[in-house]
């Protein structure tokens, strides 16, 4: 049996849940859909709370926000599934056999199954949210034709309960950022066989620009704090920004990143801002952010 796990913040998964919904009922498999709604407005509330009302389907409200990594370790708890299936509510289901696949992937021998995450294939019409897309496609999404598997995410993707009650969510840190590296870090960690195959969800959520440059920032701190916990081998094999950094401070070079930036802040800024922001100019943003905040230590 698959428990299917979603938790939602001031969105809208009304789509969303029938889609998977209707997917169990045409699959006649035993399943569920829980969706815990992790303190969101009363406007989405009444929104969702309709999901209920659907086949398999579990509304739980909770009156108190309790950030990303606790309200997982809640659905994995009210889950009676072998499999948890931990899907994103700011998710679209591109493929008819998504849940068939992922049905065919349990009987396999392994602990974890990635499905994986896509955007659209068009950037979108608004340039204020380029910035967003472009780092998703180019630097999340699995490229054609390309063997590299991109870090390990936790939008979508599929573990047995067992192997879940090993892991903790919680990377000491606030916020958005590297969740999905400590998960990944404690898989390898465990020796938990993990399988990523190709059935991905459509990220539909873009951030703007400068909610998107703000995010990356508290990404890179929880990073920083991760690091302290974290050996730096673990770090450099799941992190190629702190992989760069580490050979720069290896090199005694950190300086140069922040050289570069402060000639070119100006132009580097209104550049993340454009309808084609450059990925290149945003990985010195970054770089240089993170050395900044290694050298406040």
């Amino acid at each position: 049996m698959i428990s299917i796990l979603i938790p939602v913040y001031n969105q809208d998964v009304n789509n969303l849940v029938a889609r998977l919904s209707a997917g169990l009922s045409h699959l006649q498999g035993s399943g569920e859909i829980i969706v815990m709604d992790d303190g969101s407005t009363q406007e989405f509330r009444l929104i969702n709370e309709t999901v209920a009302k659907l086949p398999f389907v579990r509304y739980m409200p909770l009156e108190k926000n309790q950030g990303r990594a606790r309200i997982r370790q809640l659905l994995a708890e009210a889950a009676a599934g072998e499999w948890l299936l931990f899907i994103d509510g700011d998710s679209e289901i591109p493929s008819d056999n998504f849940l068939a696949d992922y049905y065919q992937a349990t009987t396999t021998n392994v602990g974890v199954i990635v499905g994986g995450r896509i955007y659209t294939a068009n950037p979108p019409q608004d340039c204020n949210t380029a910035l967003h897309w472009k780092y998703g496609t180019y630097r999340e999404s699995r490229q054609p034709g390309k063997k590299h598997q991109p870090a390990f995410m936790t939008n979508n993707f599929m573990i047995q309960a067992r192997y879940f009650k090993q892991l903790t969510f919680d990377t000491g840190g606030e916020g958005y950022g590297h969740e999905d590296t400590w998960i990944g870090i404690q898989l390898e960690q465990c020796n938990i066989p993990v399988s990523y195959i190709d059935n991905p969800v459509l990220h539909a959520g873009l951030e703007t620009n400068k909610v998107f440059i703000t995010k990356s920032e508290n990404a890179l701190v929880n990073l920083q704090k991760l690091s302290s916990n974290v050996p730096d081998e673990l770090l450099v094999r799941h992190v190629k920004l702190f992989r760069v950094y580490r050979r720069l401070a290896k090199w005694q070079t950190r300086w140069v990143p922040a050289a570069i930036y402060k000639l070119m802040k100006g132009y580097i800024h209104r550049n993340l801002q454009s309808c084609n922001p450059s990925l290149r100019l945003f990985d010195l943003y970054r770089l240089q952010y993170f050395i900044q905040l290694n050298n406040r230590k």
